[in-house]
């Protein structure tokens, strides 16, 4: 068995969500994340890990605080904390982290029109679906220019790469474990998602009455304020 094969960190993401009005659609989203040290000390001498993808579900099936416990002393657990509002047609998300320090992004759905709020920049940037859209030409235009200045092979080889990474675009799997546990208030059912390169574990509820629905709708607005070049499908 090779036990040197995952180098990496699971990264742990928490999502707590709050009703807070039915008649108003209010919701408060509490997001954490965080990484933990992988220890191979964990793999039992027994335990046959053949690929990335088998270590990956073995170290994402082990409880939290196992994790916790078996990581190097000397590592650092980095957090980035997160706290979404959604009401109508609205949204602002405030974002605390060690990488970007805390930020706020505030939608205006009537305006058409997103805010930026740096707080240790002390700045405010305001988007607009124009703005979007001239980012969107003024990216292409780059992108563009750097193939035009490429040799012909080396157009060719960058041509190939993006073909195969489009093919590669295949939907993850998602498989129910079975398992249920009480996570945060809310009784939750564990699900491994498979991806062409990664490992998922999610433990999910369908304890939020209309939050699915919601989540679609908003979804569909923001999409028709701020088109993207590239539409991708993606089950939540």
């Amino acid at each position: 068995m090779n036990r040197t094969v995952l180098g990496a960190k699971i990264i742990v993401f928490i999502m707590i969500i709050m009703m807070v009005s039915i008649a108003r659609a209010q919701f408060i989203i509490h997001q954490m994340e965080y990484e933990i040290p992988v220890n191979l000390d964990l793999i039992p001498e027994d335990k046959e890990l053949n690929s990335p993808n088998d270590e990956a579900t073995f170290f994402l099936t082990l409880p939290e605080d196992k994790l916790k416990a078996a990581a190097p002393e000397s590592a650092e657990e980095e957090v980035a904390k997160s706290t979404m509002y959604i009401e109508g047609d609205n949204f602002a998300m405030e974002t605390d982290s060690k990488e970007t320090g805390k930020t706020t992004v505030v939608s205006d759905a009537k305006a058409g029109k997103f805010y930026y709020i740096l707080w240790p920049q002390k700045k405010v940037m305001v988007m607009s679906a124009d703005d979007m859209k001239a980012m969107q030409q003024r990216s292409q235009s780059a992108a563009e220019e750097m193939m035009k200045n490429l040799s012909p092979e080396m157009r060719k080889q960058v041509e190939q790469g993006m073909q195969g990474e489009s093919a590669k675009s295949a939907k993850p799997v998602v498989k129910a474990t079975g398992k249920k546990m009480q996570k945060y208030g809310f009784t939750c059912e564990e699900y491994l998602v498979t991806g062409e390169n990664d490992v998922q574990v999610i433990w999910a509820t369908g304890d939020i009455s209309g939050l699915a629905a919601k989540v679609e709708d908003f979804s569909t607005k923001m999409q028709e304020m701020f088109p993207s070049e590239e539409e991708e499908e993606s089950d939540e």
